[in-house]
């Protein structure tokens, strides 16, 4: 440490020494900002004492500054400024030395009085603003002068940001009038910046448009990152030192979200570019993670992070707003010269800060402009968007105007309109109530049918009258599932039919094919061939009604007109990127013409208005059959040529199943029920009676009283008690509707018995109205033996009590 008395001398060292010039003080409103003046020092190791600098050794390492800003870029060594002041005012003056930059990590200024003391002052971002000598946001010292004083004052200066050192001196009256242009400047940057989030704020409340609070939030953002950048945020939050060298990277990355929202919503990327809307999301995540992690890392490496999110989100951003603005969207020319601007005054400021390019001194202004200038043509654009909207609403009430003026001179036509409109809604009404009726009518019959089979099926058969049996059932349940496939046509046609997927046997299905149409064959004498590849797996997952629905079709069509030669049926596998089953069904009949073989596939066509005289048919089964097989993931094709016969075939993804496991085929042994519970059975239909008494007593349940309608019904629970009840609904004298609401309203014993709708009914919203009258359960018919089985066993908890359901109980 050298003596005191060496530091003064060293102070006072001669001009010849170091040729540096003097900043002449020559007036009492003085104020400059000093660049040529200034000699600088680079200390990498940052080591270096204020008594080390001013050693001879150390002062002629001093370099003389040439530019037009003290700027050094991104460094981590320390600098050391010398300055030569001389007072020329005939009278001792305050001076004051500013550095008007408030990101800089640490900052020291030296001087001496006339004692030979040296005097600092410690400033910086670092700094508490309550820890520093001089609390205001930039970095101040005050020195006096005595009348032709010449005094050296260095300045220390380290920082992890931009080595940007704008470097004032000024008089008092100078320095009051420097901070006045500086504040009333300020003002009017976050004054406009105010007003702009006021105006939008009120237009939200009007229109109430999600973009206006986006911009709103953005706006707020911009006013954070600019008072964070110029130093307020030390003055607004002074002991939140952490919030002050984190805050000018926190609110940067909140702006990269905020904008790619607002960007979103004001060029409608999800309407227009749903990828790239996908793209936005992603990359507001990671713009909301990096906000995250920039509070835990260090100012340093939370500048790191910051500076990649605002790149990525600039090359993500603007693009998009320059090829809107191409393709015709007014408003986008607006964001992108907003953004233009903005990034414009960014650039400039980046590139200056690494001396690429001279006047960095003008980048906090520039900044300050680009941003208003974004805030003020994002604004404008939200206006356009409203004039958009507004001249959309005129052409729109324009042309009203037009169609009230025809509607005038068209009212005849519209009243007859009106009446076409009664009438068809009228005939769609007729159509409901047909369909409903046809659903009941059809299903009744084909309950009888399946549930005399299903009993049938339980006497003593040899093994060819069970075959029989059995391919007659399944041929019963394919004719009632296209029953329900007619009867709800318009779920096909719009897509909304869902397949019932479930492992079964495709050799079995192959099989009763086989059998189903043999005799067809040999009445006309058409050869038949089915050959099933080794390749092709026996279990398979899919829907079997379907397959068999769509195979049925196709190999009623070829026999139908095939009048000699025969039927070939082929399914075989094939090996690619995915195994798929190919199907195909090839005849030698009378073929289609290449001008009619799409016209087939449409509903209700066929190739020729004689196809239909000479064969039969309605032209709907190649219509169903290929948009069942386009559920089922494959495509129709056929391939004919006339007089040569036809090839229908498709393909299907091959899903392989394991082989079922054998169940006991013990009716009565799986249900965990009492068998002598008493049954109310209420049904008009006398086959439908025997069925289901048929049924349930296969399943071990033989109290089973019947009730021909629903007045009868009620007559027969008020005379015994009874455990369940299955309601028919539609019956003659009383349906099963008001039934289920009588007994329900009746405040007896029984009042509370379960009650099963058992119903031909089997339309979309059929269930709803059951439950809605305050049936428990639901079974639609044809009754299936296993439906019966698993609703009685869901009922079993309840019936198992010491009491029961007697009576109500």
């Amino acid at each position: 440490m050298l003596p005191r008395w060496v530091c003064a001398l060293l102070l006072w060292l001669p001009l010849a020494v170091v040729a540096q010039p003097a900043v002449v003080i020559d007036d009492e409103h003085f104020s400059r900002r000093l660049t040529t003046e200034v000699a600088y020092l680079e200390d990498p190791a940052g080591t270096l004492s204020i008594e080390q600098v001013i050693e001879p050794g150390q002062q002629d390492r001093f370099q003389s500054f040439q530019g037009d800003t003290l700027q050094f870029g991104y460094s981590h060594s320390a600098y050391w400024l010398r300055v030569l002041l001389h007072n020329q005012i005939r009278r001792s003056v305050n001076i004051h030395m500013e550095i008007r930059y408030p990101l800089l990590d640490s900052v020291t200024f030296f001087s001496r009085d006339e004692h030979g003391v040296i005097h600092s002052a410690l400033a910086g971002d670092r700094l508490p603003l309550a820890e520093r000598d001089f609390r205001v946001k930039d970095f101040h010292f005050p020195l006096l002068l005595e009348r032709d004083q010449r005094q050296w004052v260095y300045v220390r200066v380290q920082s992890t940001s931009s080595l940007s050192i704008p470097l004032h001196i000024s008089t008092d009256a100078g320095m009051v009038e420097s901070l006045h242009s500086l504040q009333w400047w300020d003002g009017l940057y976050f004054g406009v910046a105010f007003a702009m989030a006021i105006y939008n704020l009120s237009l939200l409340l009007l229109i109430r448009e999600r973009i206006y609070a986006e911009y709103v939030v953005f706006v707020l953002l911009q006013i954070g990152f600019i008072a964070s950048l110029s130093g307020y945020i030390s003055v607004l939050v002074p002991d939140s030192q952490w919030f002050i060298n984190h805050g000018v990277y926190l609110f940067s990355s909140a702006i990269a979200v905020s904008l790619t929202q607002f960007t979103r919503t004001f060029l409608r990327t999800r309407e227009q570019f749903p990828r790239w809307d996908r793209v936005y999301q992603g990359f507001m995540v990671l713009a909301a993670l990096a906000v995250v992690v920039e509070t835990r890392l260090s100012p340093e490496d939370a500048a790191r992070l910051n500076v990649l999110v605002v790149q990525v989100g600039i090359l993500l951003l603007l693009p998009l707003g320059i090829y809107r603005y191409f393709t015709g969207y007014r408003p986008a020319r607006y964001f992108v010269l907003g953004q233009g601007v903005f990034l414009s005054s960014v650039m400039f400021t980046t590139l200056s800060s690494q001396n690429i390019l001279p006047f960095y001194y003008l980048a906090p202004w520039l900044i300050k402009i680009g941003s208003v200038c974004e805030l003020m043509l994002f604004s404008i654009g939200l206006a356009d968007r409203i004039s958009e909207y507004k001249e959309r609403e005129n052409k729109l009430v324009r042309a009203q105007e037009i169609a009230q003026a025809q509607s005038t001179a068209r009212e005849t036509y519209i009243d007859e309109i009106n009446q076409i409109n009664q009438r068809l809604e009228q005939a769609i009404h007729t159509r409901s109530e047909f369909l409903a009726n046809m659903s009941h009518e059809i299903r009744t019959p084909m309950n009888g049918i399946l549930g005399m089979l299903e009993l049938i099926d339980d006497t003593d058969l040899d093994s060819v009258q069970r075959h029989y049996i059995d391919i007659a059932r399944r041929s019963g349940k394919t004719l009632l599932d296209l029953i329900n496939d007619v009867l709800d046509l318009s779920k096909i046609e719009s897509g909304k039919l869902e397949l019932d997927e479930q492992p079964f046997s495709l050799r079995a299905l192959s099989s009763d094919l086989a059998s189903l149409y043999g005799h067809q064959l040999r009445d006309k004498k058409l050869g038949f061939d089915l050959r099933i590849d080794r390749a092709v797996p026996d279990f398979i997952i899919g829907d079997r009604t379907r397959l068999w629905q769509v195979l049925t079709n196709l190999i009623s069509n070829a026999i139908k007109f095939t009048l000699r030669g025969g039927v070939q049926i082929r399914i075989a596998m094939i090996n690619g990127e995915q195994r798929r089953l190919r199907f195909s069904v090839h005849d030698t009949g009378i073929g289609i013409a290449k001008d009619k073989q799409e016209v087939i596939f449409e509903s209700f066509k066929q190739a020729d208005g004689t196809t239909t005289r000479l064969f039969g048919g309605t032209g709907l089964g190649l219509s169903i059959s290929r948009k069942l097989v386009q559920l089922m993931g494959g495509e129709l094709l056929l391939h004919s040529d006339p007089g040569r016969g036809s090839e229908f075939y498709f393909e299907l993804p091959c899903r392989i199943a394991a082989a079922p496991e054998q169940h006991d085929d013990d009716d009565s042994a799986a249900l965990d029920i009492p068998r002598d519970i008493r049954i109310l059975l209420v049904e008009d239909n006398v086959v439908n009676q025997k069925v289901a008494q048929g049924i349930l007593a296969k399943l071990g349940f033989a109290q089973v009283t019947v009730a021909e309608n629903g007045m009868d019904a009620l007559a027969k629970l008020q005379e015994a008690p009874f455990d369940l009840v299955f309601m028919d609904v539609q019956m003659p004298v009383v349906d099963g509707f008001e039934a289920t609401q009588r007994i329900r309203q009746s405040g007896t014993a029984f009042a509370g018995i379960p009650i099963v709708a058992m119903t031909a009914n089997a339309l979309d919203g059929d269930r709803e109205r059951c439950l809605a009258a305050g049936m428990n359960d639901y079974l639609s018919k044809p009754i299936q033996k296993e439906a019966l089985r698993e609703m009685l066993q869901r009922y079993g908890k309840f019936l198992h009590s010491p009491t029961r359901l007697v009576s109500g109980s």
